[in-house]
């Protein structure tokens, strides 16, 4: 018999795979449509049938602030004042 304990290690081990899985794809969609990151979240969303807001909550950090600056760029967000590094 498997335990509960077992059973969501292996469902919290399916998520972090497909978070990982979908940062690599959006950064690859990035890559080869030569895309916005805003663009390849949408791209992906759409081609996998998934909604832009569950995305987000899987997407990292990095992509995350990435989208920050192109929003902040295309004066979607007000730029915040952190110094480029």
């Amino acid at each position: 018999m498997v335990s509960l304990s077992r059973i969501q290690i292996c469902r919290w081990s399916v998520i972090i795979d497909m978070t990982i899985d979908l940062n690599l794809k959006i950064e690859e969609v990035v890559k080869v449509k030569e895309i916005s990151y805003m663009e390849a979240v949408l791209h992906y969303a759409d081609t996998s049938e998934l909604e832009p807001e569950a995305m987000a909550k899987m997407l990292n950090q990095s992509i995350k602030d990435k989208i920050e600056v192109e929003a902040q760029n295309l004066n979607m967000l007000k730029k915040s004042g952190k110094l480029p590094l």
